[in-house]
C-alpha cells in the first residue's frame, strides 16, 4: 500500500494505493507556490507492516495565465505646447504575476478602435491590433487620419512605457489627446491590458497681437472738449489667458491724446487747433501679458477737421 502526505499538499495530490500512481487532485498555482514537497510511505501487509518513505519534490513551472495588469485605469498628464521634440511626457506601468517571458512587458500605442474595441483598460486577449508605430516585419496597416495624427506626434518605448513627443504640439489646432497604449507580454499566445492616457496641452505665449486693421485712419472736430473720442483700434490673440490679455499705448506718448489700455479707445488730451496742425501720425501698440511679452503696433492718422472759428 501507498500513501502521499505533506504539509497543506493533501487537498493537491492524491496516490493510488495499490499501483502508486500520483495525480492531481486541483489545477496548482505556480503564483502561490512553485514547489511541494511530498512524502510518499510505502507499506506492506504483513504482520507487523513494515513501511518506507519517500520525498518526492514537484517544480510548478508556470504557464500565461495572467494578462498583464495596469497600475491605473486611465492616465492624465499636462503639457506645454512649447516642449520640445523628445521629451519624455509621462511613464505608464503594467504588472504581470507570471515570470519570465511570460511577464516580459512590452508597451506599444494603438489604435483605440482596433479589433472593435472601444477605449478603455479591461483585460483582454486581442489577437491582431492595429499599431501606430508597427515594427519594420509587422504587416502594414493604414490608420486613420486621426490615428495618423497621434502617430507622428506621440510615441512610447516599448520596454520602459516612457511615453515621448515626436512631434510639435501646437494648442491652438488641437488642446487635447486621447492616446491608447497597450501591454503585451511575450507568452505564448500573449496576454494583453489597455490603458487611456489623457494629454491636455497646455497655452505657450506663441502668438503675437494681430490688430483688426492693417491702418487706422480717424477724423475729428476742433476744439473738442478734453476726453473726447476719436476712434477705437482693437486687436486679437489666438493664446489663452494672461498670453491673450490685451493692453493698448500710444508711441511716442504725446500731449493730444491718450489711448484706454484695456478697451482701446483714443481720447483728446486737449482742445485741438487745425490751424496748428491738420494731421497727428500716431502709432498703437498692442501687448500681450504673457513672459516675455509679445506685441504687435499699427500706425493711426488722425485727421483734424475745420470749424469756422476765425473771423
Amino acid at each position: 500500500a501507498a500513501a502521499a502526505a505533506g504539509a497543506g499538499e493533501q487537498n493537491l495530490f492524491a496516490i493510488d494505493a495499490r499501483s502508486g500512481h500520483l495525480t492531481l487532485s486541483r489545477h496548482l498555482d505556480y503564483e502561490m507556490a512553485q514547489r511541494h514537497a511530498l512524502i510518499v510511505t510505502a507499506t506492506d501487509g504483513g504482520e507487523p507492516p513494515l513501511s518506507s518513505n519517500l520525498t518526492i519534490l514537484v517544480e510548478v513551472q508556470d504557464v500565461n495565465d495572467n494578462p498583464p495588469m495596469f497600475e491605473r485605469n486611465e492616465y492624465s498628464v499636462k503639457v506645454l505646447e512649447s516642449l520640445p521634440i523628445n521629451s519624455q511626457i509621462l511613464q505608464v506601468t503594467a504588472i504581470d504575476l507570471d515570470t519570465g517571458n511570460n511577464a516580459r512587458i512590452t508597451y506599444r500605442l494603438v489604435s483605440s478602435n482596433s479589433n472593435g474595441h472601444s477605449v478603455n483598460s479591461t483585460l483582454s486577449k486581442l489577437s491582431t491590433p492595429t499599431l501606430l508605430h508597427p515594427s519594420g516585419g509587422a504587416t502594414k496597416q493604414t490608420l486613420s487620419a486621426a490615428d495618423a495624427e497621434l502617430a507622428q506626434l506621440f510615441g512610447i518605448f516599448p520596454n520602459s512605457g516612457w511615453l515621448y513627443l515626436r512631434g510639435t504640439l501646437d494648442r491652438e489646432s488641437r488642446d487635447r489627446y486621447e492616446l491608447t497604449i497597450m501591454a503585451s507580454d511575450n507568452g505564448t499566445p500573449a496576454a494583453h491590458a489597455r490603458a487611456r492616457v489623457v494629454i491636455e496641452v497646455l497655452d505657450a505665449n506663441d502668438n503675437d497681437p494681430r490688430f483688426l486693421s492693417a491702418v487706422y485712419e480717424f477724423v475729428i472736430e476742433e476744439n473738442m472738449r478734453r476726453g473726447a473720442l476719436v476712434g477705437v483700434v482693437g486687436a486679437t490673440d489666438l493664446d489663452v489667458g494672461e498670453n491673450a490679455e490685451i493692453r493698448y499705448s500710444l508711441i511716442p506718448t504725446n500731449s493730444s491724446f491718450q489711448v484706454n489700455s484695456i478697451t482701446g479707445e483714443i481720447t483728446t488730451r486737449e482742445p485741438l487747433d487745425r490751424e496748428l496742425r491738420a494731421v497727428y501720425d500716431l502709432v498703437a501698440e498692442a501687448r500681450d501679458q504673457g513672459t516675455p511679452y509679445r506685441s504687435a503696433r499699427v500706425p493711426v492718422k488722425v485727421h483734424i477737421t475745420d470749424v469756422n472759428d476765425n473771423a
